[in-house]
């Protein structure tokens, strides 16, 4: 009877686990990461306060055409 080349073998169950460890450890350090990325970068805290006026001002006014009173007014 020939042997099979591709036999199937059974990992122990500790190794398992192991595998099983390292996975959700990568995963909660990847959910971690992002976390810590958003709240850096895209949170709300560090958006500019949109308002009517701003867009309005933004919208209708052309590069260089604004005087140094009106840009100081925005601030």
């Amino acid at each position: 009877m020939p042997t099979r080349r591709f036999e199937r073998t059974r990992v122990p169950r500790t190794r398992r686990f192991t595998y099983w460890r390292e996975i959700v450890g990568v995963l909660c350090l990847k959910a971690v990461g992002l976390t810590l990325l958003y709240l850096f970068f895209f949170a709300p805290a560090d958006r500019p306060a949109v308002t009517q006026m701003s867009v309005a001002h933004h919208l209708l006014t052309t590069p260089g055409s604004e005087t140094r009173d009106e840009v100081n007014h925005d601030r």
